[in-house]
């Protein structure tokens, strides 16, 4: 990961994963854009089933990134999957029969990015995921799948995948479909020169970014002895490492800490960072890959 708490650009707030009235979503594709550009976003990408929504004329200066969420057939029995490409042409072809694999090769051909969507929400295990390659992350977060049968937090699989030796990023999300209530609950915060599709889109490739249902992360950075980050107030803070490695800072007097650190026991293959606020939600790092 190039570390964007280290890294030279800007913050940008965006979400990848939202739909409109071109597939089952509930506002145009023009509403959609506008309500996201008035609550702060600098860039969205429009994720329509099996399609490429574009918007000729953006009516706002928000960064609109090509997308869309492609159903992919999964050959080894288990549950399907759901894709999101970025970064595809809208002549993009994907067949409802193709197997996962042909979708992902399929959007990376055509110069895209591929993200597996809501893997809890999907009902996928590792075995599901054991023989794909070509995603660069997954959906960590899932505002629509949290709202509508609450399995939108995957960070278990996430966790599985890590520690198998996936080198791979979460993304937090909407999927919004309705106006408000699956709105504006999870994104991520991206390092990068500008907000022009192009560095977007390879900030997101890179990891040069951190994903947030609330929480602000300032600063998180390897140290001599460990891990330490620093952020806006939140009750505790844990460090993510593969199996039984990792901490959690909390403390016993139940304030508040903006920041913590923890030290490397020497075996850890990876290190994440959560900071989790009990009002604001929680805030994740990309993974740290240790040498």
């Amino acid at each position: 990961m190039a570390n964007p708490f280290e890294t030279s650009g800007n913050w940008y707030k965006g979400n990848l994963h939202c739909h409109t009235t071109r597939s089952d979503g509930r506002v145009t594709p023009d509403e959609r854009v506008r309500d996201y550009a008035e609550h702060g976003y600098d860039f969205l990408a429009l994720t329509d089933h099996e399609r490429v929504t574009t918007v000729p004329n953006n009516p706002t200066d928000m960064t609109l990134i090509t997308g869309g969420e492609f159903s992919a057939a999964n050959p080894w029995g288990g549950p399907g999957f759901h894709v999101v490409g970025l970064g595809v042409p809208s002549h993009l072809l994907v067949l409802p029969d193709m197997a996962v694999q042909e979708v992902l090769d399929a959007i990376r051909q055509a110069g895209g990015i591929a993200i597996v969507a809501h893997p809890y929400w999907c009902g996928l295990t590792m075995k599901d995921f054991d023989r794909l390659d070509g995603f660069v992350a997954i959906e960590i977060f899932n505002t629509d799948c949290m709202h509508g049968i609450g399995k939108g937090l995957s960070t278990v699989h996430w966790d599985n995948l890590l520690a198998s030796g996936w080198k791979g990023w979460g993304i937090a999300c909407d999927d919004a479909h309705f106006a408000d209530i699956d709105t504006y609950g999870g994104w991520i915060m991206v390092k990068a020169p500008s907000k022009s599709p192009d560095d977007i889109l390879a900030a997101i490739t890179d990891g040069t970014f951190y994903a947030t249902t609330g929480p602000t992360i300032h600063s998180a950075v390897r140290t001599a002895e460990g891990f330490s980050v620093e952020c806006s107030e939140v009750d505790w803070v844990t460090f993510i490492a593969d199996r039984s490695k990792g901490c959690r800072v909390c403390p016993e007097d139940g304030s508040q800490i903006t920041s913590a650190s923890m030290e490397l026991r020497g075996s850890e293959s990876y290190v994440r960072i959560e900071c989790v606020s009990r009002l604001s939600g929680t805030a994740w790092t990309n993974p740290f890959f240790i040498d």
